[in-house]
């Protein structure tokens, strides 16, 4: 026989948990939180995150020109477990008449909870009509980039993305990005009106035009694009498609 005293009783455990439950909450909160306030030298992520600026130059990869006009975007991206989460900061720019652009330095920032900045730190976005829109990622630093590709300056930016490596470096509190002080080269356009659209689709996907508000210069130069399609000359779903595409663009900047 169970004693009295200690027998078990539900209602008995309901009122206990209901009376301590800003207790249970406040220690599950601290451990969940813990991870963040431990030291980049302890293995977690650090509490904080900010950015240096980053400087850079945009030229035509056939003649070396500079290239003035051209959308900047910087994304840093956050990580869940899951996935891609929110975006810690977000900024752009266009780049001048020496095809230079600088994105400002940012930070402190509270790194959320669960969450942590990966290859996207940041991730570029760098579009001009007429040069095949540009995704750039950020991965090992250039000192360790050089180790193994030495003459990286000469390389192009498409084939520096495809040999960079994307680890997640959980102790970088201070974010910079591998194209700061580097020459990117655009490379020109050249093919049919089905493959821009769907370079055009791919680039502004669903998941940059969740940040279509922060972004409106990068999204007024892509429904301006909207104009470059002689839609005339179309099928009818292929026309559909198409103005289903700028009308999303045109939805999601208002």
């Amino acid at each position: 026989m169970t004693p009295a005293n200690l027998r078990f009783r539900r209602g008995d455990f309901t009122t206990t948990s209901l009376r301590h439950a800003p207790l249970v909450t406040w220690l599950v909160g601290t451990f969940l939180f813990s991870g963040s306030c431990v030291s980049a030298q302890d293995g977690f992520p650090p509490s904080a995150y900010s950015a240096k600026a980053i400087r850079a130059t945009a030229v035509d990869s056939a003649t070396g020109q500079p290239l003035e006009g051209v959308v900047v975007v910087a994304r840093w991206v956050l990580r869940r477990m899951w996935g891609d989460g929110p975006r810690i900061h977000i900024a752009e720019t266009v780049t001048n008449p020496q095809g230079e652009f600088m994105i400002p330095g940012w930070g402190p920032k509270p790194r959320p909870v669960l969450m942590e900045l990966h290859d996207k730190s940041p991730q570029l976005l760098l579009f001009k009509h007429g040069y095949v829109p540009m995704e750039l990622r950020n991965g090992e630093s250039k000192e360790e980039f050089a180790q193994r590709f030495p003459n990286y300056r000469n390389m192009t930016a498409t084939e520096v993305n495809n040999w960079m490596t994307f680890e997640r470096y959980r102790g970088r509190g201070v974010q910079e990005a591998f194209w700061d002080g580097l020459t990117i080269r655009l490379e020109s356009f050249s093919g049919t009106e089905e493959r821009w659209f769907e370079l055009l689709r791919i680039f502004a996907g669903s998941t940059v035009r969740e940040d279509a508000r922060q972004m409106p210069r990068f999204f007024d130069a892509i429904y301006a694009e909207r104009g470059t399609f002689n839609l005339g000359g179309l099928s009818d779903y292929r026309r559909d498609e198409i103005d289903g595409f700028f009308d999303s663009i045109k939805w999601a900047r208002e």
